[in-house]
């Protein structure tokens, strides 16, 4: 889905404000922005999803309110796509041996600023009907692309690094989906290491989990944010689906003025 197609999509569902926080890379935030202008749209947040690894699992660190053009920011991510082109390439060659014959190139025609994800290779399965239906493609991305499974390949910066970078631009950071981390120690580290805070309204985070992780929130006085986490046409939520609060727009945003002294 293009940063033109996730804005319409938000129209639609009658949002007010839209964070795109693609993974990795922010090249699709101003066409974003542009578009939600054109169509009286919700207000864009500009924001990433950083990939990081800690303790032999992947973890997310989102960042909210960066600055797009930012030298720092640019120059620190145009750093990190060496490391992040060499893994995509592993991938490839390892879905080739598992019968998806598919090439660098094709995925390319497809990535966003240069980033090859998993929306990117999904949509060239698709073009060569190795794919053939939504629930298809999010059974392919179960089972070869996620941690552990067939065609994994480990990946991911040190989330103390990043927090601390981000903070420095004076973004604020959150935990993305703590409810999908298997060792809670992990959650316990981030906390420590001075994130501002967790992804609480978020699909599936019900009953006992729930229960957990507002507590957590709450001893730590940290910020509950939200998304529905949606990832286009192979993702199992919808836009919308987390059912954030206007509220948390406002924690994010007392957080940040704290963050640049305002």
């Amino acid at each position: 889905m293009t940063p033109r197609e996730l804005v319409d999509e938000a129209v639609k569902y009658g949002s007010t404000h839209l964070s795109v926080t693609d993974h990795d890379t922010i090249s699709g935030i101003n066409e974003a922005i542009e578009h939600s202008k054109e169509v009286n749209g919700p207000e864009i947040i500009t924001g990433i999803e950083f990939s990081c690894h800690h303790k032999r699992e992947d973890i997310h660190i989102l960042a909210y309110y960066i600055p797009l053009d930012n030298l720092a920011l640019n120059g620190f991510l145009e750093s990190k796509y060496a490391k992040r082109e060499e893994r995509f390439r592993c991938v490839i060659d390892k879905l080739a041996e598992l019968g998806f014959p598919i090439k660098p190139d094709d995925v390319k025609a497809y990535a966003p600023g240069g980033m090859k994800m998993a929306p990117q290779i999904v949509k060239v399965l698709f073009d060569k009907n190795f794919i053939k239906s939504e629930k298809e493609a999010r059974n392919f991305v179960r089972d070869y692309l996620m941690p552990g499974k067939k065609a994994y390949v480990e990946h991911g910066d040190n989330p103390d690094e990043i927090i601390a970078f981000f903070h420095n631009l004076g973004s604020v950071t959150s935990l993305a989906h703590p409810n999908k981390i298997h060792d809670p120690s992990i959650v316990s580290d981030v906390i420590s290491m001075g994130i501002d805070g967790l992804e609480f309204y978020y699909p599936n985070i019900i009953g006992e989990k729930r229960k957990k992780l507002a507590l957590l929130i709450k001893e730590n006085q940290l910020i509950a944010t939200g998304g529905s986490d949606f990832h286009g046409v192979y993702s199992d939520s919808k836009l919308g689906s987390g059912n954030v609060p206007q509220s948390v727009l406002k924690d994010i945003q007392k957080a940040l003025k704290s963050l640049r002294n305002v």
